[in-house]
């Protein structure tokens, strides 16, 4: 039977759609997938005439039994826009970006996320697949490595023809390449086509004879040197399929699976702003500090009572100021900033600002939308008092930024992120 299809963006609610689209194994998945930590990805409202998806700023798709619910990004071209995002995030060759969504649709999220997933995978292989140096031992017919006498007197008195022995054995079976295993597990399971999916298939055959699949909940901390630096954008892909996939098992009789591959733009447009800044602003005159905590501003005594976390803070090297950007992914083009974001710039702003000579500011960055206009504005807080500040916002165009990438437009880049620190 084919799905019915939901399309929604960003914060829209769906129309009320009927209860029979769901199982009961549909609105437990819908229920325990709707929150993460202490954030919703979004509503699932039960109604008394259906349900209603209300969603946020988590986007991707949600395959259900029956049903197919996309949350698409705002920005124009859709999944294809979000997947370009990833590959300057991770730094993948822009050429790399046509090759994996020129000819596909815009909304085949899962398909354009596979497919550079493979890419990637392709690369690994070829450049060599890693493998390190482990301690084992064993009771061997053969000395090998170190022999241990004490445990051979103990295990191998009555049969001297064998030894105890400690030696290094260099392996596959290791982190770096079990993550790569599970991801293309995860992919085997997914919605692609066909051809797709024999790849996948044919890759895994592949990794299964190097590596056991990655069991533990944490993502392993991976060192990058000279011998495994070719696997950082497949590790950062991986992560992306493993950690943002949400699996359930449904008709095994049937081999069918739903899941959910949800993003949350919240995150990503914060890590694009700073990467932008950190990529082109002119390195000698300035240092950006991303998503750093500091201890100074609340204090309970001599003790840090609770540390903040401001977005972006860029350092100008000549006279060693500090400057907070905080970064919001909410439509502030057309509408007026929250009183609580205004709080809470006002704070991050007051805490680094050391030269009273000068006045006190803070910038506002948020996504401007093709279809909408977003004119900067300098706010004026408290002004004439001792604790008067410039609240500065800043549209970024994310379509704009990622057409210059792919054009390597480095000058122009360099005027935007210029353009982003620099008062009215």
């Amino acid at each position: 039977m084919k799905k019915e299809t939901v399309e929604l963006k960003e914060y829209e609610t769906s129309q009320v759609l009927p209860h029979k689209l769901l199982t009961d194994d549909d609105r437990l998945f819908l229920k325990e997938l709707t929150r993460y930590k202490d954030k919703h990805r979004f509503y699932f409202e039960e109604l008394k005439r259906g349900f209603q998806i209300r969603a946020q700023s988590w986007v991707g798709v949600i395959e259900l039994s029956n049903l197919r619910i996309q949350i698409t990004p705002k920005f124009d071209r859709g999944f294809s826009r979000l997947v370009e995002m990833l590959c300057f995030l991770d730094d993948i060759p822009h050429h790399n970006w046509r090759d994996t969504s020129g000819e596909l649709d815009k909304s085949d999220f899962v398909e354009l996320l596979a497919r550079m997933f493979l890419q990637e995978l392709k690369k690994v292989i070829q450049s060599g697949i890693v493998k390190e140096y482990v301690t084992l031992e064993d009771n061997l017919n053969q000395m090998r490595g170190r022999p241990d006498f004490l445990i051979n007197m103990r295990m191998n008195y009555a049969t001297p023809t064998r030894m105890y022995c400690h030696f290094d054995e260099l392996i596959t079976d290791i982190p770096e390449n079990q993550v790569l295993r599970t991801a293309l597990e995860v992919l085997q399971r997914l919605p692609i086509q066909s051809s797709t999916k024999k790849r996948v298939r044919r890759l895994l055959g592949e990794f299964e004879d190097f590596c056991e699949s990655y069991l533990e909940l944490g993502w392993p901390h991976f060192q990058y040197n000279r011998l495994n630096a070719h696997y950082e954008t497949s590790h950062d892909l991986a992560y992306y399929i493993i950690h943002q996939t949400f699996l359930k098992d449904m008709y095994k009789a049937r081999d069918q699976t739903y899941f959910s591959l949800l993003m949350d733009m919240n995150d990503l447009f914060e890590r694009f702003s700073a990467k932008l800044l950190q990529t082109y602003l002119p390195k000698p005159t300035y240092r950006v500090k991303p998503d750093k905590s500091f201890s100074h501003a609340i204090r309970s005594g001599e003790d840090c009572y609770r540390s903040i976390k401001p977005d972006i803070i860029v350092q100008n090297r000549s006279d060693q100021t500090n400057l907070v950007l905080d970064v919001k992914y909410k439509n502030y083009g057309p509408n007026r900033i929250n009183n609580d974001d205004i709080y809470q710039l006002s704070f991050y702003a007051h805490s680094f600002h050391r030269d009273t000579s000068k006045p006190c500011s803070v910038h506002l960055i948020y996504p401007k939308y093709a279809d909408e206009q977003a004119p900067e504005e300098n706010l004026s807080l408290l002004p004439g008092t001792p604790h008067a500040l410039h609240l500065h916002t800043k549209p970024l165009s994310i379509e704009t930024t990622l057409d210059l990438i792919k054009s390597k437009r480095t000058q122009d880049l360099t005027n935007l992120a210029t353009s982003l620190i620099s008062g009215h």
